[in-house]
């Protein structure tokens, strides 16, 4: 891993947003108000994904990045039927309606049955990722992100400050990009600095980094949220630090994606949306 590289990842951890906020390379992994070597939440500059929790974002920021984008359900000719859709709601201002504890049986309530493994489908630009997701070895990390796609966990609306249940990543951009290492997205600011407005616990296993790696952006340890990073190439440095909860594939979508121009930020040039994120238990093509 060249320097650079090390440094955008610490960079992500200290800024919230594992692609950090800044460009400093003597920075190390931060996730959210730092620089580091690993990716960050979005609060610093790192070399490790960061993903730091800022929700005071404007409502013209949340309105650049969270369009209203129209979710399809899969639809891979196998028969499966497709996730039905969930109806939005308001719940107020306050506290997490969920106290910080939301399980795999609320994230998964009304998934239709398949025989597949439990997968997401990140519709882009460029191509579909298929993320196999590991329910059995990281079950708080993988409900946290099938419950924010299918608009069952609730989430802090940066714009109006009140609770919402409404499809998360539909419509956020990959807000950092760094070409040799991985793509970071899930904030609803675009910024780095946004989340869903609380966090949670690591779950470390023993998955390692692997190109295609799915794993959470953080700023700290037990502060993950909704920013996630996909590598593009193996990232053992990273082992230990942040909570891996899937598997994407295929490459050449994830290489085309970490090859867009970007800025001294390693933000893209042109936006990179997720069209859509869906869930499903269809069995595979």
């Amino acid at each position: 891993m060249n320097r650079r590289a090390r440094t955008i990842l610490f960079g992500l951890a200290a800024c919230s947003g594992w692609l950090g906020c800044g460009t400093d390379d003597d920075a190390g992994p931060v996730d959210s108000g730092g620089d580091a070597d690993a990716p960050g939440d979005a609060a610093g500059e790192a070399d490790a994904p960061a993903e730091s929790v800022d929700d005071a974002g404007t409502a013209d920021e949340a309105a650049d990045t969270v369009d209203d984008v129209p979710a399809d359900t899969v639809d891979d000719g196998s028969g499966c039927p497709a996730d039905p859709p969930v109806a939005e709601e308001t719940l107020g201002a306050g506290p997490d309606p969920e106290g910080g504890v939301f399980t795999m049986d609320e994230a998964l309530d009304g998934l239709p049955a398949g025989d597949g493994p439990l997968r997401a489908i990140i519709r882009t630009e460029h191509g579909d990722l298929t993320c196999t997701l590991e329910p059995e070895l990281v079950p708080n990390a993988v409900a946290n992100f099938v419950g924010l796609a299918r608009g069952r966990r609730p989430w802090l609306d940066p714009a109006a400050h009140v609770w919402v249940k409404r499809r998360f990543y539909d419509g956020l951009i990959f807000h950092r990009i760094i070409d040799d290492f991985m793509i970071q997205g899930g904030d609803p600011l675009g910024t780095g600095y946004g989340g869903p407005g609380y966090a949670f616990d690591d779950e470390i296993t023993t998955l390692r980094h692997a190109a295609g790696t799915l794993a959470y952006a953080n700023s700290g340890p037990d502060t993950n949220g909704s920013q996630f990073y996909i590598t593009e190439v193996a990232t053992g440095w990273l082992d230990g630090s942040y909570t891996i909860f899937g598997a994407c594939g295929p490459l050449s979508v994830i290489q085309e994606l970490a090859a867009v121009p970007t800025n001294a930020s390693d933000r893209p040039l042109t936006d990179v949306h997720m069209l859509s994120v869906e869930i499903t238990r269809c069995p595979l093509p």
